[in-house]
Order: structure tokens, then sequence, then C-alpha cells
């Protein structure tokens, strides 16, 4: 075993021999201790015999900390079975050259360490050099993972990535490129060489090569480039000659990307804006808040606001006293919830005029899955609207006049009813009595007397039948003309209450007549006075002898009022209902007395009340009277 002597040793030289030997040793021991490798002889037991200064340096040990264990308590458990057979190796005499292993150091880290070994001829021991390799490793792994990464990222990048030689051979091309231009694998691409079986691109491949050779790389070359196959691609190249030190071409790398779905895309955007910008509804682009980014020329049309105007404002500038804030609330909450949102808006144009719109609004979603904007879309239906609009009034004039020919349809049956019902039967009785009169089949005085008597009293009523007749009838035709004048209604009602007093009288009923003598009113004063003696006419006929007739006028807040009441017979709930519809047909109720009516005097009361502006109304208790009211509108102040 080779010793080494420490610096401060001390020998005796007895001659040239000793000194040369004692100068080699000494060298030996030198390189030795300044080798940055780590030297070691390790015993056939595993321990350390030897060891340079590098042990300490690179692994933090003592060199007693070394001496007193076996070097396997230092690798890495993972590297100790390889390590021991390899050691094994060494001393048996075979040389081993390029074992790696871990070193653990003394603060727990590892050290790559690479190893010679040479066993010593008797077996008992082996010579070995380890070179720390930690950094190359590192360096190697980094390497490694920086190769992998650009591997990865050469085949899995979209864009197609190829390199080639100036006469058209492949010599590397990623898998997009190979799928791009329809091949399953770069081995089947590289069989290809591009001067002679070429893609057929749009440029010569002559013109490209000389382009190359004169400026070094071509940018952003768009071309068409026909398949083997026949299909045809849209793609932009880029590309570069890569030269040696002598500046010859090696080789040309770029890359292909494929725009043949873009230009589609663009082909349709195109289109689409081509056809947005000559729509003929108006298209309206806001941002999440609501302004305008984009309106079309028939938005620009529709409002009369320019382009430039409606930019950066809000849709509401368009908006219409018509459309509500709770409406535009609503419309917003919609949209912003993701819903779209279809209704109809009136709005006003810069000019003021206003005009309708049928409107869908939708939001536009972006890659994040939230609305970027909102798309309006929106049809101008003024027209239709109009139209509708005519429709209806239209409609509503031939339902009134539908209801004017059904009311005048019901007059000319109640006025049929009348004359075969009312008429026939007074003037008969009336016809039979001027028989037995004139042709004397009487003689007694009194009975003519009682018959004449009768001729008077049907006589009355037909007359007054007769009047009302032509009074409703004139009313009914528009011939009977209405002309409010402010008059004295209390002196109205007593010269009437006159007029009455003689029938009243026969049956002794007494009428009273209570209220202010001042009270005026503003109506007309002729149609009034036919409803104050229907009434009263009325009230005699179904009050019974010494009954009361009271009627009353009276001032209120916005009208006058004025009430007949009688303790007559009254009238049933249904015939208080029905009192004054010209539908309900003629009444066969009768007078205390007998006397007959049709129930058209009623219906003539209540056309004359409404067309002076007031309303009537009555209300009665079965047995013991009724009481008909009517308002009229107060005097009118000049």
């Amino acid at each position: 075993m080779m010793m080494f002597m420490p610096d401060n040793s001390k020998i005796q030289i007895a001659g040239k021999e000793e000194e040369t030997i004692h100068t080699k040793d000494f060298g030996l021991n030198m390189f030795f201790k300044m080798s940055p490798d780590l030297l070691c002889i390790i015993s056939s037991e595993g321990y350390f015999m030897e060891l340079n200064p590098a042990w300490e340096h690179v692994l933090g040990y003592t060199m007693d900390e070394l001496f007193r264990r076996p070097f396997i308590d230092l690798l890495h458990p993972d590297d100790i079975s390889h390590t021991m057979k390899e050691f094994e190796e060494v001393l048996s005499g075979k040389d081993v050259f390029g074992i790696l292993n871990r070193y653990r150091c003394k603060d727990g880290s590892y050290k790559w360490l690479e190893w010679l070994g040479k066993g010593s001829e008797d077996g008992k021991a082996s010579y070995c050099i380890a070179r720390d390799i930690t950094e190359k490793r590192k360096a190697q792994e980094i390497h490694n993972r920086s190769e992998d990464s650009f591997h990865h990222l050469f085949e899995n990048i979209p864009m197609g990535v190829y390199r080639t030689t100036p006469d058209g051979h492949i010599l590397m091309a990623n898998r997009a490129a190979c799928k791009m231009l329809g091949y399953d694998s770069y081995e089947e691409m590289a069989r290809f060489n591009l001067e002679e079986e070429g893609f057929m691109p749009s440029y010569s491949r002559s013109h490209f090569r000389d382009q190359l050779e004169k400026e070094g790389e071509i940018l952003g070359l768009e071309s068409e480039w026909k398949l083997r196959d026949g299909t045809r691609i849209f793609v932009r190249e880029s590309s570069k000659a890569i030269r040696d030190s002598d500046g010859q071409i090696l080789y040309y790398e770029g890359t292909i990307e494929d725009l043949t779905e873009n230009k589609r895309t663009n082909d349709v955007i195109r289109k689409l804006s081509r056809a947005v910008e000559q729509s003929p509804v108006s298209i309206i682009i806001t941002d999440i808040e609501g302004r305008i980014e984009y309106a079309n020329p028939k938005a620009c049309q529709s409002s009369g606001y320019s382009s430039k105007e409606l930019l950066g404002n809000n849709p509401r500038v368009l908006k219409s006293f018509e459309t509500t804030t709770e409406e535009y609330e609503k419309l917003w909450k919609t949209i912003s919830e993701g819903n779209e949102w279809r209704g109809v808006f009136h709005n006003r144009k810069k000019n003021g005029e206003c005009y309708w719109e049928s409107a869908t609004i939708s939001p536009v979603f972006g890659s994040t899955g939230k609305a970027t904007n909102y798309v309006a879309v929106k049809e101008d239906i003024t027209e239709k609207v109009m139209t509708e609009k005519a429709l209806r009034e239209s409609e509503e004039k031939y339902r009134a006049m539908v209801d004017e020919l059904r009311e005048i349809n019901n007059t000319k049956d109640k006025l049929f009813s009348i004359i075969a019902h009312d008429l026939r039967g007074p003037i008969g009785s009336f016809n039979q009595v001027l028989v037995m009169i004139t042709h004397g089949r009487t003689n007694d005085p009194d009975l003519k007397t009682n018959l004449l008597q009768e001729l008077e009293k049907s006589s009355r009523n037909i007359f007054d039948l007769l009047e009302n007749l032509l009074d409703w009838s004139r009313i009914q035709q528009g011939l009977k003309n209405i002309e409010p004048e402010n008059f004295n209604l209390m002196g109205s009602v007593n010269e009437n209450v006159e007029l009455f007093l003689p029938v009243a009288g026969q049956k002794l009923i007494n009428i009273k007549v209570e209220g202010d003598k001042c009270i005026n009113v503003f109506a007309d004063r002729n149609s009034i006075s036919v409803v104050i003696r229907n009434l009263l006419a009325n009230a005699i006929k179904f009050t019974p002898n010494h009954g009361e007739i009271i009627v009353r006028v009276a001032d209120e807040d916005h009208n006058t009022t004025v009430s007949i009441s009688d303790n007559g017979v009254g009238m049933k709930n249904e015939v208080v209902r029905n009192l004054f519809k010209p539908e309900s047909g003629y009444t066969t109720s009768k007078g205390t007395n007998g006397e007959k009516g049709s129930g058209l005097g009623l219906v003539l009361c209540k056309d004359c009340i409404e067309r002076n502006g007031g309303d009537i109304s009555a209300e009665s208790i079965l047995g013991k009277g009724s009481r008909i009211m009517f308002r009229l509108p107060k005097v009118k102040m000049s």
C-alpha cells in the first residue's frame, strides 16, 4: 500500500537513489492533495484507508468522521445495491468506469458522484477516483427538461413548423404541419420533395427560394395551397434561411398557419357586416352599461340621429313620454340576468316625432361566460300600429253603428208594440162608445153622460200617448234639439203641477211642492217640462184616492235634484231595475182606477234627462209607494 507523508516529515537521504525515491513520493503526495476530484483507497472491508482533502470540501465531513464508518453508510438507499455489486467487481480485479451514485453530505443534501475504480493485485483494496457531477447533472436535467418542453411545444403547437433543404427535402415537420398538409406522420411526409411533388402554392417555388437567398427571410406570405387530394387551403407562411459560418445556406425553417377557417369566418363577417349595414331593421349594440357602441344606418334613419350623436349615449335618448322608467328597469333586469327580452318601444325621433318599434334585445357572452354586450334588433312598426289603431277605431265605429241600429230596431219594435197594444185598445173602445151614442142605442141620460166621460178620458190618454210618441221619436231621430238655458226650475214645476190639479182632484189626491222658489238650472226648458208632466201623470195613475204626492226641489253642491214621491201601489225590484230600458217592453200595470199606460213615458224621461247632462233613478217599496229622482246641472255662470 502506498503511504503518503505529511508535509513536515523529515527523511534522511543516504544517496542519490534515495533522494530520487523521496522526491517522487513527495510529488505524488502533492498531486494527491491538490486534486479537485475525490481520491480514496478503500479496504476490502469497505472502510476508507486514504482520502484526499477534496472529500472534506465536497461532503463537509472531517477526515476522522469519514474514516470511522463504512463508505456505504453515506450512500443513498436506492444506490447501495448496484454500488456494492460494482465494488465487488473492482476487488476481483476488474476495472470499473462510470459508476453513478449519490453521497449524503453532512448538511443532509446529496451529491452525485461519478466513479472510476481499480482493485489492488492482492484484492485487499481498491483505488478509486470520484468526481462531483451534481451541477453537471442538474444542468443536464434542465437541458433534458428543456428538450422535452421544446419537443412537446414543437409537436403540440397548433401552428405548423418545418425545416427543409433548399432543394426541397423535408428535414423536419411537426404534427400540425403534417395534418395541415394531409399527412398522417412526418415519415410519410418526408418521402416527398417540395420541388418535385410540392403542394402547388399560388406562388412560384423558385421565386420563393430566390427571395430567401436574397433577403434571408419571408414574413407573413399569404397564399392558397392545393393539396394532393385536391383540397384548397389558405395559409400564412414565414420562413428564414439558416446559414453556416461561411454564409452557405444549410436549410430553411419556418411556420405555416392555416387561415382557411379564418378566411371563411372573415368572409362570413364581411357578409354579415354588409347585411347589417344594409338591413331594413335597426340594429344597435351597447356595452354592459348600456352605452351605444354601434348603430347601423337604419337605426340612424329611423331615429333621425347621426351615428356620431348616438355613440356613447344610452338608448333612452330615444325615450318618449309613454315609455316609463319602470318599463326600462324591467327590461334591463331581464337582459342583465342573461335572458332575451322582447317588447315594443314608443320612441321619439330627434325632431320630436314619435314612432313605434318592435324590439328583441339579447346578451352577447364572452369566453368567461359573462355578458360583454347587448344587441337590439328593432323594426319600425309605426305604420302597423297606426293601421291597427285605425282598424280598432273602425271596429268601434262599426260596433257603435250596430248598437245604434239595434237601438233603432228596438225603438221600432217598441213603437209597433205601443201602436198595436196601447193605441188599438183605447181607439177601439172610443169607436164603440161613439157608435152607441151616434146610433141612439141608449136613451138613458145618465148612461150617456158616463159614456161621454169615458170618451173624454180615452181621448186624453190617446192624446198623451201620441204626444210622448212624437217627442220620443223626434229625440231618437235627432229632430228635437236640446237647447239648454238658465231658467227657474221651481217656476216650471209649479206650472206643470197646476196642469194636473184637475186630474188629481178627481181622485182626491193632494199634491205638495217643496223647495226654494229661487232655484235655477241650466237645461232645456221644454224637455224638462215633458219629464215633469210624465212623472206627475205616473204618480197620479198609481196613487189611490185620497193619496198624496210630494214634489221636492233641492239645491246640492254640484247639481239640482227633483224628486216626485207617492204613497201608491209601489213596484217590485225587478220592475224598478228595468224601468227605464226601452227593450223591457210596454207595461201591463194599471193605475188604481184602471188607468192604462205603455211605459214609454219613463223611457222618454231618461232620454231627456241624459241629453240635458243629468241622470234619473227610481226606488220603490211594493204596497207603500215610489219615488222618481232626476238631477240636473246647476245654473251656468256667465
